[in-house]
């Protein structure tokens, strides 16, 4: 299936959008339209995810998992999807940057773009999700640059992974503020300096996981 298929699927069926391709309507919004999930999981999308997705339907859950000749961009319209709560497009061929749009989703719980091949910097933009409060998992991609202070306002998020990246500079002190906490994975990046003593401050963590490339941490420096 091709992404002009699942764009034709979408945009040239009937008026019911309840039956339209991959689409599940849930439940009425305060304005009595459907909130609808978009699932198109291990399906063998071919392409690239056509804006028309994002620009089009009042999601609240997207799923697109397990398709690795998805390729292309993560597009703009993203940001229109002001509803939308989880957001998952792990383990496809994603590429470029994380769109700053993202920052507009302030509604999401959880987010997951791990295992593709994204580039550049984490958007400081991500710290306008608040209400993330399960999983931020941007591992297995090609990142780099610091991480932004923004990271740090996600105070309600229980599980952070940003392992398997090019991530440098050091960690933060304000990992502390992360106190809910029960998994951080920063594990093979290029983060050098010392481990923060504010790493102390996670009381609920069950794994924790920050041995770098180069082994290069000190303690209690």
């Amino acid at each position: 299936m091709t992404d002009n298929d699942v764009k034709n699927k979408l945009l040239a069926s009937n008026d019911d959008e309840c039956e339209w391709y991959g689409i599940t309507c849930a439940k009425r919004n305060k304005e009595g339209k459907f909130l609808m999930r978009l699932d198109i999981s291990n399906t063998a999308l071919v392409g690239t995810l056509p804006p028309e997705l994002f620009a089009l339907l009042p999601l609240w859950i997207i799923n697109l998992i397990d398709n690795p000749q998805l390729t292309g961009l993560i597009p703009t319209e993203i940001g229109l999807l002001s509803k939308l709560k989880y957001l998952v497009l792990q383990n496809n061929e994603l590429s470029g940057m994380i769109p700053t749009e993202i920052g507009l989703c302030r509604y999401l719980q959880v987010l997951s773009f791990q295992f593709n091949n994204l580039t550049g910097s984490i958007p400081t933009e991500i710290g306008h999700l608040t209400d993330l409060d399960k999983t931020l998992s941007l591992n297995d991609n090609q990142l780099s640059g610091s991480l932004p202070t923004t990271l740090f306002d996600l105070k309600k998020l229980t599980e952070l992974n940003l392992f398997e990246n090019s991530l440098t500079g050091s960690i933060p002190t304000e990992i502390g503020l992360l106190s809910l906490l029960t998994f951080l994975a920063l594990n093979q990046n290029q983060f050098t300096g010392c481990i923060p003593s504010e790493i102390g401050m996670l009381t609920n963590i069950e794994t924790l996981n920050l041995k770098q490339e180069q082994d290069c941490y000190v303690f209690n420096c």
